[in-house]
């Protein structure tokens, strides 16, 4: 619980780098408060199925591992939180933050606030576990050998296809526009591959199977369906960066992403940006860490302490 007004640092986002910064700042002898929009900290990890092996900080069976040792580094540390804090506006200005009716204060400001994969939208789209994942790389193991489907046109899906071609029989590559947009390279690779079955102008429209995946049912232009026998399915669909609330507040790329300078410093002095969803940056736990703890550089700078 928050205990204080006017924090060293208002942290919206409580994955690995929101809780990274705000554990920097506590060893700085500075103060925050971490507002994350879940009822539990570690952001998206409880939506990683599959192992995390690629990490230096320790090899975890899934995201649910390393979201525990976060809480629990948080409680150790006695860090200040808010859960299920769903910011309704910010002013970046005069860096405050409100949740609900409650307007929170600080000195800084450090988004946090991380990529959301996008989805089909069914029903019973999280029922199947490993069946049913948006990340293959930790998870080949239990693809290989299956006939798998992987829906999207873009360079992730088509090299995910390309690579899963190598360890099953059959992979059907299934995407609803009438060309796909990947590099021509790996598409004409996918093309000559017999092992793979492009299927244009289609959509996933149900899941079938009763604990484990059996079979797609999907529909083509005309909205024919069908049935399609696979095991396995890989969502390759893309991304969105939560960063909507600050729209026209602070510098953003093309893709939502807030670009940020030296020590994570974004357009608007005394905020920051760390985590997935800061420009340049690269999408992994392990670069959200890092940044998080630089992050409290940027804030050292800013509040004039010496580094």
């Amino acid at each position: 619980m928050a205990q204080q007004d006017n924090f060293d640092a208002l942290i919206i986002g409580g994955g690995p780098a929101g809780i990274s910064c705000a554990s920097e700042l506590k060893d700085s002898g500075l103060s925050s408060l971490i507002l994350e929009r879940k009822g539990q900290l570690g952001g998206q990890l409880s939506d990683v199925p599959n192992p995390l092996r690629n990490f230096a900080g320790g090899n975890y069976a899934n995201g649910d591992e390393l979201q525990q040792k976060l809480t629990e580094l948080v409680e150790a540390m006695n860090l200040n939180h808010v859960l299920n804090a769903d910011v309704t506006d910010i002013d970046l200005q005069n860096k405050t933050v409100t949740v609900a009716s409650q307007k929170y204060s600080g000195k800084t400001i450090v988004i946090a606030t991380g990529y959301r994969v996008n989805t089909l939208g069914l029903v019973n789209e999280k029922d199947f576990g490993l069946d049913v994942v948006y990340r293959t790389g930790q998870c080949l193991d239990h693809f290989a050998g299956q006939t798998v489907a992987v829906v999207g046109g873009g360079d992730s899906a088509v090299g995910d296809a390309l690579e899963l071609a190598q360890l099953c029989p059959r992979v059907y590559l299934i995407y609803r526009g009438e060309q796909c947009r990947a590099r021509p390279d790996w598409m004409e690779s996918a093309k000559r591959d017999s092992r793979i079955t492009i299927l244009l102008n289609t959509k996933v429209v149900s899941l079938l199977g009763g604990g484990n995946l059996t079979a797609l049912k999907i529909a083509n232009g005309q909205g024919v369906e069908s049935e399609l026998s696979v095991s396995r399915l890989a969502i390759k669909i893309g991304y969105a960066a939560n960063t909507e609330l600050f729209c026209g507040k602070v510098d953003m790329d093309d893709f939502g992403n807030i670009i940020i300078g030296k020590y994570c410093a974004t357009s608007v002095p005394g905020v920051f940006a760390a985590g997935d969803i800061a420009s340049p940056g690269y999408p992994r736990i392990a670069t959200a860490v890092g940044q998080g703890v630089l992050a409290v550089a940027g804030i050292r700078t800013y509040l004039g302490q010496c580094l």
